[in-house]
């Protein structure tokens, strides 16, 4: 059987070159012929995608001039994304980026196919890697895609489909833990321990991003009107928080603690320090290692510096603080992400059945004795 002859559509052509089963096709833009592989072997399909090149006659949308799309095409889509929007957790994407880089690195984005994602996927499971951190390097990566597409770069992405996260964490710390931790921390890193413990907050919004973000500072924290506030464009949810400094409490004797400590080394070194949680002046930054360290000291290994944000939810909750104002106080913004922080336990369901069946028996007393 022959070759077949090339065919023209319009000011482009649809061919087949010599001894290939993929079918090309061909445009000229400004006098110079552009050629492109459709990656296809039907011929139906290589005058579609002719078709989506040429643009729409009627409209009059003119042919683009596509240079090949790189995975670093993608990343560099991605990062702009992220600095256009503000979104402040660069630095998750960044370690999904790298994971993806080891395997698509050096990839022109037509050869990420979706059956090369598949063995990825299979290959992450493999390394150990959880699916719920597989989740969001595949979100990472089609979000890429979705952005190269709106970009013109690419006139088709991969099907992606992600694996369901089955692993939640469900670690908590009991308060005895948290002190005990507490103890095996550096003195600078110590404060803020307590603090998030009390609050809630992200580690994040507490130290700053490492992209721009500023840490906690002393113009935030009013110990006359007793409130914490950190501005909506200082945090990942882009949603101001205020945390109310009760009277007495033993949040407020953590910040006055380290306001004493601040004035102290102000006078010592004659400057001003702005940051609440600072090592000798500078902002604390390095909060995960520490905790990761103390957590191996006293035998939790298993736990990670991120648990404290879980324990604060179940802490408010036990407390008989109401969802909505747990929800205030630690700057959430729907009940399920409240619920998901807030982790139960069967022993804690026993222990709300018990109150509640004290609190019945005794209002069955009173209405007996009227």
């Amino acid at each position: 059987m022959g070759r077949r002859k090339e065919r023209a559509y319009g000011d482009g052509r649809v061919f087949r070159p010599k001894g290939s089963r993929k079918w090309m096709v061909a445009w000229y833009v400004n006098g110079k012929e552009v050629r492109r592989s459709t990656h296809t072997e039907s011929e139906a399909e290589a005058h579609d995608y002719l078709r989506k090149m040429l643009g729409d006659k009627v409209d009059g949308r003119p042919v683009p001039v596509r240079r090949r799309c790189t995975f670093e095409d993608l990343v560099a889509l991605l990062r702009d994304d992220y600095r256009v929007k503000g979104n402040v957790s660069w630095d998750t994407a960044d370690r999904a980026v790298g994971h993806l880089r080891e395997a698509f690195g050096q990839d022109q984005v037509a050869n990420i196919t979706a059956d090369r994602v598949v063995k990825y996927q299979a290959a992450r499971l493999d390394e150990g890697a959880a699916r719920a951190t597989i989740h969001k390097e595949l979100a990472a990566l089609k979000r890429m895609f979705r952005l190269a597409l709106r970009h013109g770069r690419i006139h088709q992405a991969p099907y992606i489909e992600s694996p369901t996260p089955d692993n939640a964490r469900q670690g908590y710390f009991t308060e005895e833990e948290v002190r005990l931790v507490a103890e095996h921390l550096p003195e600078d890193v110590r404060p803020l321990w307590l603090f998030l413990y009390h609050t809630g907050w992200r580690p994040m919004d507490v130290v700053g991003r490492r992209e721009g973000g500023e840490p906690l500072r002393w113009s935030q924290v009013d110990f006359e009107a007793g409130t914490v506030r950190r501005e909506g464009s200082e945090t990942k949810n882009k949603t101001g928080k205020v945390f109310p400094l009760v009277r007495g409490s033993e949040p407020e004797a953590v910040l006055l603690a380290q306001r004493g400590r601040t004035t102290a080394l102000e006078r010592a070194t004659g400057r001003i320090i702005p940051w609440v949680f600072h090592r000798n002046g500078s902002p604390v930054r390095s909060y995960y290692e520490p905790v990761k360290k103390a957590l191996q000291e006293v035998g939790l290994p298993d736990r990670i510096p991120y648990d404290v944000k879980r324990t604060a939810a179940r802490r408010f909750d036990r407390g008989g603080l109401s969802q909505a104002r747990a929800m205030r106080a630690m700057g959430l913004q729907t009940p399920s992400v409240y619920r998901r922080y807030n982790i139960t336990t069967d022993e804690d369901a026993r222990e709300g059945l018990a109150r509640m069946y004290e609190v019945e028996a005794e209002r069955n007393r009173k209405e007996a004795q009227r």
